[in-house]
C-alpha cells in the first residue's frame, strides 16, 4: 500500500510545497515554490469549463468502482489523476490523496463514500470567486479587509466560504519557524492562503490589460500585472505603460462606465433588489462585452446600450 506526504507553507514572500509518494521503493520528493498568493490567483483564473468534464468523469467512474469493485474502474481512476494532477499545484495534492484511498479501498475492499470521496470540488469554484469578489476585489470597496468579511458572512449565510480547525505545524525553516500545513484536501490549501491574504491585508485587482486577477500589497495603485503580455517578452506592466498615453482617454471611458454599473449593481445586493448568483451571471458577461468594446470589436455607445438593456 503507498503513503504520500503534502506539506506546503507561506515564507519570504513565497509559498513553498514539499510532496511525494512511497509506491513501496521510498520517498521520492519533489519541492516547488511559487510567488505568494499565484497559486490562489491562478485557480481563480482557471477555466473550469476546461477541467469540470474532467472531474465530472472522474466522480462517474468512482461511482462505478463503488458499484461493481472492477478494476478496471481503478485504472480509469488513475488515468483521469494523471490528467488532473497536470492543472494545478492543489490537484496535484488531490492524486496523491485519492491514489492512496484507492489503494486502500482496493487492499480493504471497503468501496464506500468515506473511503473514496467524490462530491466536494463541484462548489469550490464558484464559492472561491464570491469570496474574490466580495472580500478581495480592491476595486468593489474601500472598507478594511475584516470589515468586507463580516459584511460578506452576514449577506452570504451558508453559501460562504467556511474556514475550519486546520492541520498546521510550527516548523523551522532555514531561519525562521513557521506555519506548515499538511492538508487533508483542497479546501484546507485554499482556507489556509486565504488566511494569510486575510491576515496580511492582500488585495485583488483584475488587470486592466489581461483581466487576470493580481496581488495588490497595501497602498498598493498598479492597474497591471506583472506577468508576461505578449510574444516579446514584455510584461502587462510595461505594455500598460507603453499604451497609457495612446489609450488612456477612451480607455478610461469605458472603464469608468463599466465601473459604475459594476458598482450600481453590486450595492443591489445589499438592497435585496438582486441575487449573489444573478449579479455574478451578470458581471461575467459584462466582463466579456467590456473586452469586445476594448478591442474595438463593438463601439462604446454599443457597450453601453448593452449594459443599460442587460439583465
Amino acid at each position: 500500500m503507498i503513503s504520500f506526504q503534502f506539506e506546503t507553507y507561506i515564507a519570504d514572500g513565497a509559498e513553498h510545497y514539499r510532496y511525494g509518494a512511497d509506491y513501496g521503493k521510498g520517498m521520492v520528493q519533489t519541492s516547488k515554490t511559487v510567488s505568494f498568493p499565484e497559486s490562489l490567483l491562478s485557480l481563480v483564473d482557471m477555466n473550469i469549463d476546461e477541467i469540470e468534464p474532467t472531474i465530472r468523469q472522474l466522480n462517474e467512474v468512482l461511482w462505478q468502482l463503488t458499484t461493481t469493485r472492477e478494476k478496471q474502474y481503478a485504472e480509469e481512476v488513475n488515468a483521469l489523476l494523471d490528467e488532473l494532477e497536470l492543472r494545478h499545484i492543489y490537484f496535484q495534492q488531490l492524486a496523491l490523496d485519492w491514489r492512496y484511498r484507492l489503494s486502500r479501498a482496493v487492499i480493504f475492499e471497503q468501496y464506500t463514500e468515506d473511503m473514496l470521496p467524490r462530491k466536494y470540488l463541484y462548489a469550490l469554484p464558484d464559492t472561491l470567486r464570491r469570496l474574490f469578489e466580495n472580500v478581495l476585489d480592491a476595486d468593489n470597496s474601500d472598507e478594511p479587509t475584516s470589515k468586507r468579511m463580516v459584511d460578506y458572512y452576514q449577506r452570504s449565510g451558508e453559501t460562504a466560504f467556511r474556514f475550519y480547525p486546520q492541520p498546521i505545524g510550527f516548523e523551522l525553516i532555514g531561519e525562521v519557524f513557521t506555519e506548515v500545513l499538511t492538508p487533508n484536501n483542497i479546501y484546507d490549501i485554499l482556507d489556509f492562503q486565504l488566511r494569510a491574504c486575510v491576515k496580511q491585508e492582500i488585495k485583488m485587482r483584475r488587470c486592466k490589460n489581461c483581466g487576470r486577477y493580481f496581488a495588490v500589497m497595501r497602498h498598493g495603485a498598479t492597474e497591471y500585472c506583472g506577468r508576461v503580455a505578449d510574444e516579446r517578452g514584455r510584461t502587462c506592466r510595461e505594455v500598460g505603460a507603453i499604451n497609457t498615453w495612446t489609450r488612456s482617454k477612451r480607455d478610461d471611458e469605458v472603464f469608468k462606465v463599466y465601473r459604475r454599473e459594476y458598482k450600481k449593481r453590486f450595492a443591489w445586493i445589499k438592497a435585496g433588489r438582486i441575487t449573489d448568483e444573478a449579479f455574478y451571471a451578470w458581471s461575467e458577461k459584462a466582463r466579456e462585452e467590456k473586452k469586445k468594446c476594448d478591442r474595438d470589436i463593438i463601439s462604446l455607445a454599443e457597450f453601453q446600450q448593452w449594459l443599460k438593456e442587460s439583465k
